[in-house]
């Protein structure tokens, strides 16, 4: 007991021990992650002994000379200067030649570390508790996908952390994308000229990539190199099937490229779809409509012993998202030997040591005596160093539609500019103990009102609150995050009253 309530450990313990009351098969619902940077990102060995920080030299060569005047002239036979005629004359055997240039560049690295640890485990429990042997089994199971997917998530965010961030508009603006950041500021930047992810920007970026790394390609077809385009299953369809042209084409042509560590990969001209069930997503910060909040895929519920991890309904509706053109080369990552006090005699290499998870049980005089109790624990270390290809890498931030049928985001075209009719409200998260957030369906569409517009929803009694559009995708429905909460819900609150409730423009 902890302050007269009960620990997790004894919960555990309570838990395995109601062997009348539970079924004897424990199923498995551990989440098994995808190698897809794990496979790709290559790595080595991270050396002791020369600092936290260390630094990668690239060449840079020249190129012939582009201007083929300058640099190809008529051979003439040797002659001496005639001041009269102002001839400077010529000598043959002198040569002016133009200077190739090359260039040397100086990159600096560090090495990260983070840990891990699992709830205590009593050893005595384990011989004389029934099914601790099935939990023991899975939890094995469960560590080595955690391992996997700490492995996947540092991997991704270090390729996008050296990558150009462009967003998909007609200009294709730079931004950035500090590493490690939950937020993106977009300042400047219209969310309503985010378009979706078009093959036009595909295209675009391989004739760039074609001419400045054809060889950090992933593999070569008939008609040239073929990059990789890291996104996810959504976003893959959705490129296709928008163009019905592409759409027939794609069905009936089905190529693939085999891509070494990974495995086949459909392609579609140039790039070789690789599905992401990670990608990184966006929403909008309803507090400030100019910054983007990070998406996690899945979130934590309370359980009967501790937690369960579900996928997160906000990331599968998340407006944004960023796709990543995967190159070779780019970077990889060094691991350090495990064994720092035994460096010499024994060292692993970097494809071993990914940071297994170890057992320690601490000998403590009142708690721990015998050593019978203890925890699972992992440290993973790696440093980012970058390759010849680092500063080519591009990743594109889109809109999503989240609508099935419909082949455009509905951009609310079809009414005068006045607030609309609530036809209906909900609030759109039941679960939430204080709503923010609701859904109204109008009685048509808002003219010049999308994602990142500021409204105003007008109760039946003429009262106002300010809101934030983050969902525009239904027609005449909108998803709304309200500037202020309310305990019982808005739904109440817009419908009371005889008057007409509202949303419009602020």
């Amino acid at each position: 007991m902890e302050d007269g309530r009960l620990t997790l450990e004894m919960i555990n313990q309570g838990f395995f021990e109601a062997e009348t009351y539970i079924n004897p098969v424990i199923a498995d619902y551990s989440k098994k992650y995808k190698n897809i940077w794990l496979s790709r990102v290559p790595r080595g060995t991270f050396v002791y002994g020369q600092g936290y920080t260390q630094k990668s030299r690239q060449f840079y060569g020249g190129l012939a000379l582009q201007d083929t005047n300058r640099a190809w002239e008529a051979m003439q036979p040797s002659r001496a200067a005639d001041p009269e005629t102002g001839d400077p004359g010529y000598d043959a055997c002198r040569y002016d030649a133009p200077v190739i240039g090359y260039g040397l560049e100086e990159k600096q690295y560090t090495i990260y570390q983070t840990t891990r640890r699992t709830h205590d485990v009593c050893l005595t429990d384990i011989m004389f508790t029934w099914q601790m042997a099935q939990q023991l089994k899975l939890m094995y199971g469960m560590l080595g996908d955690v391992t996997v997917g700490e492995w996947e998530n540092f991997l991704r965010e270090h390729y996008v952390n050296f990558a150009t961030h462009l967003v998909a508009n007609a200009q294709m603006q730079p931004i950035t994308i500090p590493l490690g950041a939950d937020t993106v500021d977009l300042t400047g930047i219209d969310l309503g000229s985010i378009g979706r992810l078009h093959q036009d920007m595909l295209d675009r970026l391989y004739m760039f990539l074609y001419r400045q790394c054809p060889m950090a390609a992933l593999a070569n077809d008939s008609s040239g190199p073929v990059y990789g385009l890291v996104t996810s299953a959504e976003s893959s369809n959705e490129l296709i099937t928008q163009d019905p042209t592409a759409a027939e084409n794609f069905r009936y042509a089905r190529p693939e490229v085999l891509i070494e560590g990974f495995g086949n990969a459909m392609t579609y001209k140039h790039f070789a779809h690789i599905h992401d069930p990670m990608a990184i997503r966006y929403q909008i910060d309803p507090s400030d409509p100019t910054q983007l909040v990070r998406v996690w895929p899945y979130k934590e519920t309370p359980t009967t012993i501790g937690d369960s991890v579900r996928v997160d309904q906000e990331y599968v509706d998340a407006p944004f998202e960023l796709s990543v053109i995967m190159l070779n080369n780019v970077y990889r990552a060094l691991v350090p030997p495990p064994n720092q006090t035994n460096i010499a005699s024994h060292e692993f290499g970097p494809q071993d040591n990914l940071g297994d998870f170890r057992w320690l049980n601490i000998q403590d005089r009142e708690n721990n005596l015998l050593k019978e109790k203890g925890f699972f624990f992992a440290r993973y270390r790696a440093a980012p160093e970058p390759l010849q290809y680092y500063r080519d890498a591009v990743c594109i931030l889109h809109r999503r539609c989240t609508d099935v049928n419909v082949l455009f985001c509905n951009t609310a075209e079809t009414s005068a500019a006045q607030a609309q009719s609530i036809l209906s409200i909900a609030n759109y998260d039941d679960d939430d103990t204080v709503n923010t957030k609701i859904e109204v369906s109008l009685a048509s569409s808002l003219t010049g009102v999308e994602i990142g517009t500021a409204v105003t929803v007008t109760d039946a009694d003429g009262g106002t609150t300010a809101g934030v559009v983050t969902d525009d995708s239904g027609d005449g429905t909108y998803v709304i995050d309200m500037l202020a909460t309310k305990e019982d819900g808005w739904a109440e609150f817009v419908l009371d009253g005889a008057g007409t409730p509202t949303v419009g423009a602020a």
